[in-house]
């Protein structure tokens, strides 16, 4: 990863700035290393083995999300020219962030910075490293891998499970209601549990919701909508409402096409040792689950921003958006979704046929939303939208209700 800034900072500067780049960055590597070693340890000592892993799992998730959002609205909140007036040394705080002490030692004698801020930096990033890989290897290592061991071997409850015990009735309540039958009821329990229990499906399913906002705010702050300022200002005369409704059908799109798999694979043995007539009720009550727990109240998230902005005159427009969603989900899951929840094992060719599904589902939901933009002033037909939307719904549905075992063995 750091070549391509060596062979620049060599080229810029010399040998003597490309060897000195190369020490810096393993004497940050030394640091970084340390400096995990101890979050970890104080972590684990004032918190399980078991929440310390949901923990890191939800640092994931930040981090992703924030990364995301990074690199697409910083580029377009931030004035690029008025970055070349900024000087980092006129930040004093910055001076005791570690990234610049090993920044100012490689200034101090590539480009002859001998003042006592420069020495003082260089020295920091030269003795601290070093003194830290000592109480690595002396000290954190054996403690940090003992405790590394408790956390692979860890067992028990998960705090998602602890707190869906106390919301037992709850979900169960809204299973049954919803289900037509035992078996999709017991289907629509299992996927209501297993997602809250899952770090692999959270990991992979969480930052898409997030991911949303940020595409619909990219776009907000892109174009000619003028600056950031005048962008908010005009989005209530705009019609990107219909835009952020169907752009949130890509988040369900990713949970569904997830739903499938699990690195416990395996455990799926049990659906076949049942005797099932047909998978089509298990598929239906795990799609329940999953726009009930997923969709609905992420929709109910959009629904009260679009309210705030655009008033009531966009209940028309949540409405009809609601259901075109919806029954794009159902459409994806039809076409995708013909395999058991948590049994199946990603490999790459499946990857692959994931991404071409996805596209295909994009320009589906792209062809909605369309549709829905060519109507936007005419409520007659959108309430005619509306009805023939909620009998497709109702048609594929009850069509994916009763996929067979042969259909099943075919996808």
């Amino acid at each position: 990863m750091a070549v391509p800034g060596i062979i620049l900072v060599g080229y810029l500067y010399g040998v003597v700035g490309a060897l000195m780049l190369i020490l810096m960055i393993l004497f940050a590597s030394v640091f970084t290393i340390f400096m995990i070693n101890a979050l970890y340890l104080i972590a684990l000592r004032i918190t399980t083995p078991e929440r310390f892993k949901e923990i890191i799992n939800y640092l994931q998730i930040a981090f992703s999300v924030m990364v995301f959002a990074m690199y697409y609205l910083v580029p377009k909140l931030v004035n690029m020219a008025t970055l070349k007036d900024i000087h980092l040394l006129d930040y004093t705080y910055l001076y005791i962030l570690p990234p610049f002490w090993f920044a100012g030692g490689w200034v101090s004698v590539v480009l002859g910075r001998w003042d006592m801020v420069y020495i003082a930096m260089l020295a920091c990033a030269l003795v601290l490293p070093m003194l830290c890989l000592w109480l690595v290897v002396t000290r954190l290592a054996p403690s940090f891998n003992r405790r590394l061991a408790l956390v692979s071997g860890s067992g028990g409850d998960t705090p998602a499970v602890v707190a869906q015990r106390s919301q037992r009735k709850f979900y169960r309540n809204i299973g049954k209601w919803l289900s037509r039958g035992r078996l999709e009821q017991t289907a629509f329990e299992a996927v209501w549990l297993m997602t809250g229990r899952s770090r692999e499906f959270k990991l992979k399913v969480y930052p898409s919701l997030a991911y949303v906002f940020i595409w619909f705010a990219y776009m907000l702050f892109s174009g000619s909508r003028g600056t950031p300022e005048q962008a908010w200002r005009n989005l209530p005369d705009s019609q990107l409402h219909i835009i952020l409704l169907y752009i949130s059908c890509f988040a369900f799109i990713t949970a569904i096409a997830q739903l499938g798999y699990s690195s416990k694979f395996k455990a799926g043995w049990v659906y076949y040792a049942a005797p099932l007539q047909s998978p089509g009720q298990i598929l239906a009550g795990a799609l329940k689950a999953l726009m009930v727990k997923f969709f609905l109240p992420y929709y109910l998230l959009i629904t009260a921003f679009v309210l705030w902005i655009w008033g009531i005159k966009a209940v028309p427009d949540l409405l009809l958006g609601l259901l075109n969603i919806i029954v794009l989900c159902v459409v994806f899951a039809f076409i995708f979704l013909r395999k058991l929840p948590f049994s199946m094992e990603q490999n790459v060719q499946q990857s692959g046929g994931r991404i071409l599904l996805s596209i295909v589902g994009i320009l589906v939901s792209m062809a909605f939303g369309a549709a829905h933009f060519l109507v936007r002033n005419s409520l007659p037909l959108k309430g005619i939208f509306v009805v023939l939307s909620a009998a497709l719904l109702w048609l594929i549905f009850t069509r994916y209700r009763e996929v067979s075992w042969e259909e099943l063995k075919k996808a």
